[in-house]
């Protein structure tokens, strides 16, 4: 098991639980590679500034409003407009 490093910020907690074995969530997962990735929030709690990450926008330090939370919807049925559907080639049934 590697040592933990940085300060204590959120992803530290989540980190050293994982290295211990432990299962932890997939918030706690997200924050737990940020931490690391960060090394540690080395030069300080913040943005990172990695836009390119695709877990940037879950990012606990992000700045600005566009922050979007882990908030899964479930998909909406969706009815057709009418009963005749088209097939493929164009005709319709």
């Amino acid at each position: 098991m590697k040592p933990v490093f940085g300060i204590s910020a959120q992803g530290r907690n989540e980190l050293i639980a994982h290295r211990q074995g432990r299962r932890i969530t997939r918030n706690q997962a997200i924050k737990a590679k940020c931490y690391e990735c960060t090394g540690g929030y080395a030069d300080g709690k913040g943005d990172c500034g990695i836009a390119d990450c695709p877990l940037y926008n879950f990012m606990a330090y992000r700045e600005g409003v566009d922050k979007i939370a882990f908030n899964p919807v479930a998909p909406q049925k969706t009815t057709p407009a009418s009963k005749t559907e088209v097939v493929m080639g164009g005709t319709m049934r």
